[in-house]
């Protein structure tokens, strides 16, 4: 059975990662969630990469952030970066599961990429 990872933020990221692009997945993290959330996801995903790619120079190191008006942003950069990366590699990952649904921010179907969503639309007709 694969490992469950317990966290709102990569549950989040993770469902909407390349659904949505990462500049607003970015927005909509870093506008949601509070400073220590968003570090200790970032601690998590660092300590997944940590197990499944051990060593490996091309996953970014994780940055200590000093407090300040762009922390969360920065620090959500970071967690799209992670996922850049890992997707890039094709690493699969762990399960991320949401305990409190009430703790997932919702968007706006503005924020999707519409241009993703109509290929993939068009790809499903062509399977029809």
């Amino acid at each position: 059975m694969a490992e469950v990872i317990c966290n709102e933020i990569l549950f989040f990221i993770h469902n909407n990662f390349g659904k949505i692009p990462a500049n607003n997945l970015v927005t909509v993290v870093s506008g949601f969630y509070e400073e220590s959330e968003i570090c200790r996801a970032k601690a998590a995903l660092h300590a997944v990469c940590d197990n499944l790619l051990p060593g490996d120079p091309d996953i970014p190191r994780p940055k200590m952030r000093c407090a300040g008006d762009s922390k969360r942003r920065l620090d959500a950069e970071d967690l799209t970066g992670l996922f850049t990366c890992l997707n890039a590699k094709k690493i699969e990952l762990p399960v991320f599961d949401a305990v409190k649904a009430s703790r997932l921010p919702s968007v706006k179907p503005a924020d999707a990429d519409v241009c993703s969503l109509a290929l993939c639309g068009r790809q499903l007709m062509c399977v029809l």
